[in-house]
Parts: C-alpha cells; structure tokens; sequence
C-alpha cells in the first residue's frame, strides 16, 4: 500500500512537471497532437530533482516547426545607409603665432678675493696632575682557629615499657582464684584458695577493661607495665589486680582482644563506657523497641555509620548510629542510634 501511495504521488508530479516544462519551452498546452511530448515527460522524469535545475526551469525554446509561431521574435533593424548626413567640422582659426624672447644677459659680477683667516691663540695644554701616594689595602683580621669539642651525642631516652594502656579490652587467659580484703573491693590473688579446690573467683574468657590509679603519674604507670600489675575492671563490675607477690608468679594471665573503653572519673567514681571507630562492626546486646515502634533484637549486627553527627560527638554522649544489616528475607532494618553498653564489637567470624 504504501509503494502504491509513493506511485500514485510520483505520477501526479510528472504529470504536472512535464505539463510547467513543455509549455515554457514550446509556448503552448500539451496535447496528444502536439510534437515533443515525449521528450518534456523524459526530461521531468525526476521532477523531485529537476526543480533545482537552471535548464529545466528556463528551458531554450523548441525547434519543431508547428510552434515556431508560438515563440516571440524581434528582430533588430539596422539604420538606412542614406540616412547618415556627414558632418562637416567648422574651421578654426589658425593659432597666433609665439614670439620667441631670448632671457637678458646676467649681469657680470666682479672677482671678491677670499679674506684671509684671523690667527688662532695657543692654548697650552694643562699640567698633569699631582700623582696619588700609594696606600697599601687594609689587611683583612686574622679570624682565630675554630676549635672544635667533640660532644658526645645525647643517650636515648629510655623507651616506654610495652603494655596495656589505660581503656585496652583484656580477656582472662587462665581461671583466676582471688579475695578482697577487708573493706576493699579489688581481687587479689590467694594461693590458699586456688589449691583448696574451690571454684575459680573469675573464670578464664571473662573480659574486662585496664585501669590505672586514680592520679598515677607516668612512672607509677610505667613501672605497673613492667612488672603486668594491671587493675582490671570486670564486666561483671568487680576489680581485680592481676599482679602476684613477685613478677611471673601468680596472679592474672591477661590477654589482648579487640576493642577500647572511655575511663573518665568523677567525684571518685571511675565510669567506663565502650568506644567504637567508624565502621566498626557491632551486635546488639539487648532486645528494645524504639519510639516509632521499630523492634530490634539482641544479636542483630551492623556497622557504625555516622551520617549526621561526627565520631567526636559519639564519643562525647556515648551513642552510636549503627546501620543495621538487612535480615535474612532481604529486609531493611534502618538505622538506629543506641548507647555505647547496649552494643559489642561483633565477632571477627561468626
């Protein structure tokens, strides 16, 4: 159908095509009588195209005798021979002739003989001048000889003693047997009651979180590091001292884990409270549910992602965003802000 439409659209603009061009180029109507109308459909073949051809569109007049009478012509007819009048030019008069005055003979000039030239005064030249006395240059000062004092360079200040430092998280390596004494709270070890056969004070896993006195100056801190005599915050809220009587004997086997606590001390009292970094991956501790009426169980994990607020700030109010991870279904479970002892460092493998 659509070929049909292009042939039927194609025919009519040949038909009008070669209809423009046979009368501007033979002067008169198509017809079937006429000469030259097969020529005039050929040239219009591709009227589409011809349009923007000069000899299409200005075509010279046809040579077919039946139309000459159709084509204008004027012809140009040339002036009579006979109608030329010559013109005589008038004469004119002949030019005067000029009359030819040689110039005046220059009038002659006497001989002025060149005077002679006034006498120059000598000048004599003037005197040298005084010679300058010779003054020897300064002599430079003589700069004593350096002396140079070998310093022994200064000794190296002693290294820090490795250890804990004040927040590190510890774990218990070895079960511990320990007592307070009287009006004191802080375990210390009993040899009596580890061989008596009891059950351990503190059990081996158990973690906690290093302190150090309250007001020690370094030198108190560096002598606990090298001789590993810790205080040692429980989770549970008793204190331990991990020392022994003689360093290597007795007392608390400690070990690092991952993690690190804020200590800070008001009024005498030493809070601690867990610190995270950005991005650290947590579990929920405890089951809640928020004020918009979002649910949250202990055991969920996520990651530590403050978008509002910055890790100085965190570490300031003790909460932490946490992004939760979706549940098992593919279920988002948002972002929660909780405080610092409601979530863990989440187990490195699970």
């Amino acid at each position: 159908m659509f070929w049909f439409v292009v042939f039927i659209i194609w025919l009519a603009g040949l038909a009008f095509c070669g209809r423009q061009y046979y009368k501007r180029r033979c002067g008169v109507e198509p017809s079937p009588d006429e000469p030259g109308i097969s020529s005039a459909a050929a040239m219009s073949l591709l009227w589409p195209v011809v349009w923007f051809v000069d000899d299409w569109r200005e075509p010279a007049p046809c040579r077919h005798a039946a139309h000459a009478r159709y084509h204008r012509t004027e012809e140009i007819s040339q002036p009579d021979e006979e109608s030329f009048v010559p013109i005589t030019p008038s004469p004119q008069p002949a030019p005067e002739p000029v009359l030819n005055i040689p110039p005046p003979d220059p009038e002659p000039t006497g001989y002025v003989p060149p005077s002679a030239p006034e006498p120059i005064a000598y000048v004599p030249p003037p005197a040298a001048p005084a010679p300058i006395a010779y003054a020897p240059p300064p002599t430079p000062p003589v700069a004593p000889p350096r002396v140079v004092v070998n310093t022994p360079p200064p000794a190296p200040k002693a290294a820090a003693p490795a250890g804990f430092e004040e927040g590190d998280r510890v774990r218990l390596a070895k079960p511990f047997w320990g007592s307070a004494e009287p009006g004191q709270k802080v375990l210390t070890w009993d040899p009596e009651l580890e061989h008596s056969g009891a059950d351990p004070t503190v059990a081996a896993g158990d973690e906690g979180t290093i302190l150090y006195p309250d007001g020690a100056d370094a030198e108190l801190i560096g002598q606990m590091k090298l001789e590993s005599k810790y205080l040692v915050g429980l989770d549970d809220g008793r204190e331990l001292y991990s020392g022994g009587p003689i360093p290597g004997v007795g007392g608390a086997t400690l070990e690092r884990i991952p993690g690190h606590y804020d200590v800070y001390r008001k009024q005498g009292t030493v809070y601690i409270r867990p610190k995270f970094n950005d991005g650290d991956r947590v579990e929920l501790l405890e089951s809640f549910t928020s004020t918009n009426g979002n649910h949250f169980e202990a055991g969920w994990e996520g990651s530590i992602c403050p978008l509002t607020v910055t890790m100085a700030e965190c570490w300031k109010t003790g909460t932490y965003p946490v992004n939760l991870d979706d549940s098992p279904s593919g279920a988002n479970r948002g972002l929660v802000t909780v405080r610092a002892d409601m979530i863990k460092l989440a187990p490195r493998a699970r």
